[in-house]
């Protein structure tokens, strides 16, 4: 296959463009041709908050970009992850009026909310989600607490929900847990173009140490990946043995200094082959975000490393966490639950290790390369599919 893969790259590095990555060595791995088009957030800090607005509802320099590349290779499928917002929906009208199946892997809730993770004050908030008009969202200033910005999502999603472009220029969406797509599916996306084909974990990282020695959390110190709970759990039974916080964050300076007198280090933001090496030194990897989510891909490569979990009790998390077997569940936003569990986990050594190795054997089962790039086929298969259906259809 020919492929062109789409993404607006954020200005802070994240899970997307890790996946982004991943997705066109796997697929050069086993011999298609990936082209890469790419736009990239450091561009919004040149221009005007006017233009980055106009360009966030449609971008005509976007939309001609991506004809221009269209038009000059004949592509099988084009793949777009991140459009937001300099790409804008206008790659996916160029694509469609070049005849290529598209597929979009939806890596948040943008589609359904302004800031992307039906999230609002530290709870889950659907509010927007059955609005045409998304205004709960603008009155709340939903997105980075901006009231233009706000209104701009907002018209954003408005003008593409009344073109119906989700249903007229996407032939199948791609999204990583089942929970993610009944979600999507609620907020208006067509439940037969929405296929779940989770995260791959590779290369393989492999195994960790016989002896390991700390708990850890990987993750932006902030309060929607719920930081400030795990510390608080900690407080509460100050354990002897070592947390370490890997990223960086609003919350960092708080913690830092709420955590003084305890077994806590912060190691800022590290390169993702220190970060394997950290999870394969672990006793345990806590996850306990306020967030939906859409997968939880630091789950996976815990289990690649054969490190055990302990998540918040909704969302995508606990889809991924079968208790018991590959880690263990806590009450969301429930601190008390959360010391409680530690503490359990923390004093059984010998369950540690026996989830730990049952967490390896699921990740060799569902996660590997082999499996992710039979799901991404599959996608492909299905999005071309459903392209020559429409076409046939009078």
């Amino acid at each position: 296959m020919h492929i062109l893969m789409v993404h607006n790259r954020y200005l802070q590095r994240g899970g997307e463009d890790t996946t982004v990555e991943d997705e066109i060595a796997l697929l050069q791995a086993h011999g298609h041709q990936v082209d890469l088009l790419l736009w990239d957030n450091q561009t919004v800090l040149q221009r005007s908050l006017w233009r980055t607005a106009m360009d966030t509802l449609w971008s005509s320099s976007s939309y001609r970009r991506a004809r221009r590349v269209l038009q000059a290779h004949p592509y099988d499928v084009v793949h777009v992850h991140n459009f937001f917002p300099l790409a804008s929906p206008a790659v996916l009208y160029a694509t469609h009026a070049a005849g290529v199946p598209v597929v979009q892997t939806l890596h948040n809730y943008r589609l359904l909310c302004l800031n992307g993770y039906l999230l609002r004050e530290g709870q889950p908030c659907e509010a927007c989600m059955h609005h045409r008009w998304p205004y709960p969202g603008v009155l709340h200033r939903c997105y980075q607490q901006s009231l233009p910005g706000s209104l701009t999502v907002a018209a954003m999603l408005t003008l593409h929900r009344l073109l119906h472009t989700w249903r007229r220029q996407v032939d199948l969406f791609m999204t990583f847990t089942h929970f993610a797509r009944q979600k999507l599916i609620q907020g208006g996306l067509p439940a037969d173009r929405l296929m779940v084909a989770p995260h791959f974990v590779h290369p393989d990282p492999g195994t960790g140490e016989e002896k390991r020695r700390f708990v850890l959390f990987i993750g932006r110190l902030e309060a929607a990946k719920g930081a400030d709970l795990l510390l608080r759990a900690w407080l509460r039974l100050r354990p002897q043995v070592p947390l370490l916080f890997i990223g960086e964050g609003p919350l960092g300076p708080t913690l830092r200094e709420q955590a003084q007198g305890l077994t806590v280090r912060f190691l800022g933001w590290r390169h993702h082959a220190e970060v394997l090496n950290y999870l394969r030194q672990a006793l345990l990897l806590v996850v306990p975000s306020r967030l939906y989510e859409t997968f939880g891909r630091v789950v996976v490569e815990a289990y690649a490393t054969g490190t055990p979990v302990l998540v918040a009790d909704h969302g995508a998390l606990a889809e991924l966490v079968e208790p018991g077997h590959t880690g263990w569940r806590f009450r969301r936003d429930d601190v008390e639950d959360l010391a409680q569990r530690l503490d359990q986990v923390l004093g059984n050594r010998a369950a540690l290790r026996r989830i730990g190795a049952q967490a390896r054997q699921a990740y060799e089962r569902r996660y590997t390369a082999a499996e992710g790039y039979r799901h991404l086929m599959a996608v492909y298969r299905r999005a071309q599919e459903l392209h020559r259906q429409e076409k046939a259809t009078p």
